[in-house]
C-alpha cells in the first residue's frame, strides 16, 4: 500500500446559500489493483458539514483498457507571457 496523498482545493457555487462553499478533497492510502493505483481513502472537508471520510476495503478492475487510452498527445508549447507586452 502506498501512503501518498493528493489534495485538491476548490469552491462550488451554491445558490441556496448565496455564494460558494470552499472544500478540500484528499485522496490517500493508494493501493495497486491489477496495475492501477487506486486511493483507498477519500476525505471531503468543508466548513458547513465538516469532514466526510470514505474508506474502501477492496477495489476490483473490470474490463481491459488498451494502453492507448492512457497515451497523451503532446501539446503545442505556447510562448511565454510577459506583462505589459
Amino acid at each position: 500500500m502506498f501512503l501518498w496523498f493528493f489534495i485538491a482545493n476548490s469552491a462550488r457555487v451554491i445558490e441556496e446559500i448565496g455564494g460558494s462553499l470552499p472544500y478540500t478533497i484528499s485522496y490517500s492510502a493508494f493501493d495497486e489493483t491489477q496495475g492501477v493505483r487506486v486511493p483507498m481513502v477519500r476525505s471531503i472537508k468543508n466548513n458547513m458539514t465538516g469532514e466526510t471520510m470514505v474508506t474502501f476495503d477492496s477495489v476490483r478492475v473490470v474490463g481491459n483498457a488498451p494502453d492507448s487510452m492512457f497515451e497523451l498527445d503532446p501539446m503545442e508549447r505556447r510562448a511565454a507571457w510577459v506583462a505589459g507586452e
